[in-house]
């Protein structure tokens, strides 16, 4: 083989093999980046039946350890502990995520030069366009067209009832995006006073509900809880009912809350156990974690070691949303004296929560100047924010 196509080849297998790690990282929710962390990524191979040593993992993806050419057997292996046939199919999967990710960012350029320039009819049109092609990026999309819509000094009212009008194509906008810190009130605007049609109107109505309520306990007011069919709802929707069953609770009578945390606990994990998926249990666990933040009642959970296990697995799923990781992370650090990483704040694409996040991981942090801050920009008045530290 010549010289430089080794050379390029050799930089190939090491660009690979990075994908493969970062992959690898995703799926068991620990970076690989110590000796103790490979001998744990050893074991969960071998529970699999896959004989790959630790020191082999050590050889591969150390970043203390010169380049190294891998074993294609080794490549296989891994690969099919991440679901895939070979190494082949892997590199073949990784290159499609490439150039899926290159057609996403040229679409979030193209949508946010049009905002750029006011032209928010032409972005969303954009948004419309290719939304449905890119549907795991859909999220992202979303978020760069509510931002300059709801964000805005003045209120994009007619863009939003222009999206709003395409409702086919755009389905459950409002409800999907989500403004949890609303720091204009435009979003509190929209739900109130914006009409669209939805053949999901029962559920819009109690998101509605619901989310204004979460707003109101917030800012001091006290609003009775609807009733609502835990069977015929969705895990947001559920999720936000468990935050707002103890933040209610404790404003209204807080003597007895943490026999009242016990019982709700039960309740989030039959919940996250009965729907047996990554996101929902980050999500109902997220907002559960954020009403305990709130309540100042978490530590009644210290001994609880099933709680715990599943906050941490939560936090470590590859789900990056600091909105229902911050108040994980908060728990974890409060109750539980763990020292997580802040990469889920890092690497974040989620930022219909992010300023009330941050109140959230300053808490954690007991940064006293930052809550206050934090705390009188987004106007919560909660007497029941029992911050100790302040």
């Amino acid at each position: 083989m010549p010289v430089m196509t080794y050379r390029i080849y050799i930089s190939y297998i090491g660009f690979m093999v990075q994908h493969l790690k970062k992959a690898l990282e995703q799926k068991t929710g620990f970076p690989l980046n110590t000796v103790s962390s490979f001998r744990r990524m050893e074991k969960l191979l071998y529970a699999n039946g896959i004989q790959v040593s630790y020191s082999t993992l050590n050889r591969l993806f150390s970043d203390n350890k010169p380049s190294v050419t891998p074993r294609m057997e080794t490549l296989n292996l891994l690969s099919r502990y991440l679901g895939f046939a070979s190494f082949d199919e892997f590199e073949y999967f990784s290159f499609s995520r490439i150039r899926q990710d290159e057609l996403y960012f040229k679409t979030e350029f193209e949508i946010k030069s049009l905002l750029l320039n006011d032209d928010y009819i032409s972005a969303i049109d954009y948004y419309l366009d290719f939304g449905s092609s890119l549907h795991e990026y859909h999220a992202d999309l979303a978020q760069i067209i509510g931002k300059s819509i709801f964000n805005a000094e003045i209120f994009q009212a007619k863009a939003l009832e222009y999206l709003l009008s395409k409702e086919k194509n755009a389905p459950f906008f409002l409800e999907f995006f989500v403004s949890e810190d609303d720091l204009m009130g435009h979003y509190r605007h929209a739900l109130l006073n914006m009409e669209y049609q939805s053949e999901f109107k029962e559920e819009k109505e109690l998101f509605k509900s619901l989310y204004l309520l979460r707003k109101d306990l917030l800012n001091g007011t006290m609003r009775e809880l609807p009733e609502i069919d835990h069977k015929n709802i969705n895990y947001h929707l559920q999720a936000r009912y468990f935050e707002l069953e103890l933040l209610h609770k404790y404003i209204s009578n807080k003597d007895n809350i943490e026999d009242y945390v016990m019982e709700l606990t039960e309740q989030v994990l039959a919940l996250t156990a009965a729907y047996n998926n990554t996101l929902a249990t980050l999500v109902i666990v997220g907002r559960f974690c954020r009403a305990l933040c709130y309540t100042n009642s978490y530590n009644c959970l210290k001994n609880h070691e099933k709680w715990r296990l599943e906050c941490i697995t939560a936090f470590n799923s590859f789900h990056e949303n600091v909105e229902y990781k911050a108040p994980i992370y908060a728990v974890l650090k409060l109750c539980h004296e763990l020292n997580l990483s802040l990469d889920f704040y890092k690497h974040n694409r989620w930022e219909n929560a992010l300023v009330e996040s941050e109140l959230i991981i300053s808490l954690a942090l007991s940064n006293t100047n930052a809550v206050k801050k934090y705390r009188d920009f987004l106007k919560i008045k909660m007497p029941y924010l029992n911050l100790n530290f302040i």
